[in-house]
């Protein structure tokens, strides 16, 4: 097989593979190279981001197959020529990629949304538990929103806060919990009094909110911890809580801590997050947001599965909402690697797209995956979002990462051809005499 055939599809079967192995991660793929070129990424509706991969690795092969080169050494090699035919791939693969981007970000496919604001602040992330800090924290938080308020003119249908900055935990009582012969007051009474806070929180603002918090479980058995988005309404009442479902190793959890919890004696982490059970579609003022949390949207199998078990379950979701605090990456290439990966998300699955970062970097996108607006990095900023809502479908939604599979199957199939390959020569080579 020619290397312009194989390269592009084993180079995609390994970036599939490298979105599941150790639970996954694909940012910077080779297809989020080209995440500003609205027109060429929409092919990622029917294939996803490892379709672009593909196509820039086809023309890349098929450039490196047209030069010279010498082949074999010694008295036996030989040259071989300019080759013109891979101008014919090169150029035609690009071109209809262009033609269906076009087809497919001409018309009128939108309709008006909610107006959302999207607060980023700029705390510095660190593992030290300090009152003083944490207070500071939602007062910077508090006066974005407020700040928000004025330049929205009063209309705004939802205050978005990035994850964990809401730092008053989420506390949930389980029917079993009992509280321990030793409290100094009852676990209820302080779940009452951090919702009364949470209320007129939300009253003060006058706006439903999507906060990125910690909820903390209160069983029998013990607390279990989550890292989570909740949607509160303008009572203050907790209206839907989504938990996030795919951990970060090492960053949320230690493997194996459940069950050697001394783990933990060896990190600055105190403790692990549990993983949510499902995904959730928070729905507010008509309009349906399916949250989810920081390194989630790097993962494409992740946010399609959400979307279409939530489109199973009669909640197909309107917008995609990202919460995420990139503080702790201090400004680095980290994060447009991040926002690269939430504008494939958005082609993919033909949903518009917003993300509330701490530390930056916020966005607007929309569902052809241009940036309407983002936020610099490392600094406070207010991004109000005249949403759109989209009515187009993909067939990546419906099928899901099959062409990503063939190639990874193809990948495979060489590894067994190359290793039995390897053992035939060696055999007829310890033969000879």
């Amino acid at each position: 097989m020619s290397i312009v055939l194989a390269a592009p599809i084993v180079w995609t079967g390994l970036e599939l593979a490298r979105a599941h192995v150790l639970t996954g991660f694909l940012m910077a793929a080779l297809g989020h190279t080209q995440s500003r070129w609205i027109e060429l990424i929409q092919i990622s509706d029917l294939a996803g981001a490892y379709g672009v991969s593909f196509l820039v690795m086809l023309v890349a092969a098929s450039l490196a197959r047209m030069l010279p080169m010498e082949l074999g050494t010694g008295e036996s090699g030989s040259s071989r020529r300019v080759a013109l035919w891979p101008l014919l791939p090169m150029t035609l693969a690009p071109v209809l990629a262009l033609v269906y981007g076009h087809v497919r970000t001409s018309g009128d496919y939108s309709m008006p949304g909610p107006r959302v604001a999207l607060i980023q602040g700029d705390s510095k992330a660190d593992w030290k538990a300090d009152p003083e800090k944490e207070r500071r924290i939602m007062g910077d938080y508090m006066r974005l929103t407020e700040r928000a308020g004025r330049e929205s003119g009063g209309r705004l249908d939802l205050v978005v806060w990035p994850e964990t900055m809401y730092r008053e935990p989420l506390w949930e009582l389980a029917e079993d919990y009992v509280d321990p012969p030793d409290a100094p007051y009852p676990a209820r009474d302080y779940v009452t009094a951090t919702r009364r806070e949470l209320a007129d929180f939300a009253g003060s603002i006058g706006v439903p909110l999507l906060l990125g918090v910690d909820a903390i479980e209160l069983r029998a058995a013990g607390s279990r911890r989550f890292n989570s988005a909740a949607l509160v309404d303008l009572s203050g009442e907790v209206k839907g809580r989504y938990d996030k479902i795919h951990l970060v190793m090492f960053g949320e959890y230690i493997p194996f801590a459940k069950r050697m919890p001394w783990l933990y004696k060896f990190s600055p982490m105190t403790g692990g997050v549990e993983r949510g059970a499902r995904p959730e579609a928070l729905e507010s003022r008509g309009v349906r947001y399916a949250p989810s949390v920081c390194y989630e949207t790097v993962i494409p199998h992740v946010i399609r599965r959400q979307v279409v078990e939530l489109r199973r379950r009669g909640e197909g979701p309107d917008v995609l909402v990202n919460v995420t605090n990139d503080a702790w990456f201090h400004g680095s290439s980290q994060l447009p690697m991040h926002l690269a990966c939430d504008v494939f998300r958005a082609v993919e699955l033909r949903k518009p797209l917003l993300v509330a970062a701490n530390g930056g970097i916020s966005a607007w996108i929309d569902a052809d995956g241009r940036i309407v607006r983002q936020s610099p990095r490392e600094a406070e900023d207010v991004i109000l979002a005249d949403v759109q809502l989209d009515r187009r479908r993909s067939l990546y939604t419906m099928l899901g990462d099959w062409p990503a599979g063939l190639a990874l199957a193809f990948c495979g199939m060489l590894a067994v051809v190359g290793v039995v390959g390897n053992r035939r020569n060696g055999a007829k080579d310890s033969q000879a005499p």
